[in-house]
């Protein structure tokens, strides 16, 4: 299930970088300002439903959890206004590959918090995409110098 949701969401991820490419003239607090209302629109959609088929209240956490969330909604919005502006200034490919430094990024953060350890295969395909990013970016700077 998460494999699939996974696959889903980075096929709709993709197009709204494509969207954002072809509405470069827009400013990007304008695109964020619509992103942040039809999320907002639809999370309430979900959280009602959510509500209603659990009898649970979208409000019943405690402090931990509602810091939390708070903090991960800052870092989505401060995530979305950069790629918003990355794609507006940048090609798709490129922009795109530089984005895959978070998987290596997120594989440290798993072995740093959750004391995950990664196997051989996880730590191959981190290095290669970790190697791919810095030689994209530094063929990239070479390019515009």
């Amino acid at each position: 299930m998460g494999t699939a949701v996974a696959i889903a969401g980075s096929l709709i991820f993709a197009g709204s970088c494509v969207i954002n490419r072809v509405i470069k003239d827009i400013h990007f607090s304008i695109v964020l300002f619509y992103h942040t209302i039809i999320g907002t629109s639809a999370s309430l959609v979900v959280v009602g439903i959510y509500s209603l088929c659990t009898k649970q209240s979208f409000l019943s956490y405690n402090a931990t959890q509602w810091g939390l969330m708070l903090l991960g909604g800052f870092f989505d919005f401060i995530t979305v206004a950069a790629n918003i502006v990355a794609y507006q200034n940048d090609n798709s490919a490129f922009i795109s590959l530089v984005g895959y430094i978070q998987v290596p990024i997120t594989f440290l953060a798993d072995y740093l918090i959750f004391h995950q350890v990664l196997n051989w295969v996880q730590l191959l395909c981190a290095s290669i995409i970790f190697a791919t990013t810095i030689t994209v970016s530094c063929v990239k700077y070479r390019q515009t110098v």
